[in-house]
């Protein structure tokens, strides 16, 4: 009895091993098939394959498909006044299905942390959730999610999707919530640019918001048309990148096609442009970018006034006005008004004095010295270099050739011997720093 019981034993073992050796998971296509909500769905994409257009599906690699249940196709069938047949033999069948499959295998719980996925038509799909529950585009229902098969995830919803056909100058223009931007862009000449293949992301404006900024600045429509503002003003409405909401809340600032950029934050769950700006409407689709419309007009902060050159600084400070007779004196006027970048030692009205008094000479007399060249000479080095950064090299090469000695004792900047008495004043072609000393370059 007892090795009766051993028998049975093993002999149940062997069936519950057998048990567990799973069937190989079926392919998407089989796990569609076998499921009715999915009829329509399978015979579009039988109809594909049958006129020629292949398998979207290639073997050895991974897929996501949001298959719409038959449901779905017959209320899509009713809103665009298709018969089914018309639909399995219209040209855009293609793509349209490439719309509901990605590459690589996403789950629900994927797709919602990626906030978006790149169909194989090339557009992308948005995925939020409200309710509890997931949506596509904002308005497909993920009926059932993850239903594994051996070659796809398969995310079963309530609608079919859409791949976007119209440019974001289409969209604007059908919509009369836009049609100062439209009459803007048109002006400005952007709408072959934005009909272009893109992606652009557009941060539009309502009439509203074009309404408020007329207000404040108490001009009319036609003056804002004809401003010569006008083009960067909307090209700093635009990105030149596909930015969907989900990226936008990633980022604190943005880059526009004007160049310059435009600061992001969230605040109460509201996306705010430049402080202020508020997006109310996000992720209107297009077929070359997305569009996110705003409260308000995003006006590109000013330019800032250029710089001076070296010698303008000199020549407007009436402190300098012996430096600038010395450096007419010498010719070198034209030379210190290059590009650059030069570091200037700068010399008083004061420590000239100061120099001629110890040559027992007048200030006139310094401009007639026959090494003035090389003085001034010795108080300019090639490159921008700041007070600070001028200390830690120890030593400046001089375009005289000698070098000088860059110090700091008690809390100040020493060239030599001369105390820097204005460190750092900012150049278009460099830096400036004022001396209360002239420089004598060594005696060879």
């Amino acid at each position: 009895m007892k090795h009766v019981k051993l028998f049975l034993f093993l002999v149940l073992g062997l069936v519950l091993a057998a048990c567990q050796r799973s069937e190989p998971m079926p392919s998407a296509t089989q796990v569609m098939e076998e499921d009715s909500r999915l009829d329509t769905f399978m015979t579009a994409m039988n109809a594909v394959t049958n006129n020629g257009g292949g398998d979207m599906m290639e073997d050895g690699k991974t897929y996501t498909i949001f298959a719409p249940t038959t449901e779905a196709f017959f209320k899509f069938f009713a809103d665009s006044g298709l018969t089914a047949e018309e639909f399995l033999s219209g040209d855009g069948l293609a793509k349209i299905l490439s719309y509901h499959v990605a590459e690589g295998s996403f789950k629900a719980a994927d797709i919602i942390a990626a906030g978006k996925v790149t169909t194989l038509e090339g557009s992308d799909i948005t995925v939020t959730t409200e309710g509890g529950n997931v949506l596509l585009n904002g308005e497909a229902k993920v009926l059932e999610p993850d239903l594994m098969a051996s070659n796809a995830v398969i995310h079963i919803i309530d609608t079919v999707l859409m791949p976007p056909s119209n440019t974001i100058v289409d969209i604007a223009a059908s919509d009369e919530r836009f049609s100062t931007l439209v009459a803007a862009v048109t002006k400005a000449g952007l709408v072959e640019t934005l009909s272009g293949p893109g992606p652009f992301t557009v941060f539009a404006p309502t009439n509203d918001a074009f309404a408020a900024l007329l207000a404040d600045l108490g001009i009319t429509a036609e003056e804002l048309l004809e401003s010569p503002d006008l083009g960067s003003i909307l090209t700093y409405h635009v990105i030149a990148d596909k930015v969907t909401a989900a990226d936008v809340v990633k980022l604190d600032k943005a880059t526009t096609v004007n160049g310059k950029d435009i600061t992001i934050e969230v605040k109460d769950g509201n996306v705010i442009l430049n402080g202020s700006i508020k997006v109310i409407i996000t992720d209107i689709m297009a077929s070359n970018g997305v569009i996110h419309v705003i409260d308000g007009v995003l006006l590109p902060p000013a330019d800032p006034e250029p710089l001076p050159s070296i010698v303008e600084i000199a020549t407007s400070n009436p402190d300098f006005s012996t430096l600038v007779a010395a450096l007419q004196a010498a010719n070198l006027v034209e030379a210190l008004s290059g590009e650059g970048p030069f570091t200037v030692f700068a010399p008083t009205n004061a420590a000239f004095e100061k120099l001629a008094a110890s040559l027992h000479l007048e200030v006139a007399d310094l401009l007639e010295l026959p090494n003035l060249s090389d003085i001034l000479l010795y108080h300019v080095a090639s490159g921008s270099v700041k007070a600070e950064q001028a200390v830690e090299l120890g030593t400046i090469e001089t375009l005289q050739g000698a070098s000088v000695e860059a110090s700091a004792r008690d809390g100040n900047v020493f060239i030599n011997d001369s105390q820097v008495i204005s460190a750092d004043v900012e150049a278009s072609n460099g830096v400036i720093h004022v001396i209360d000393t002239v420089l004598s370059p060594p005696q060879h």
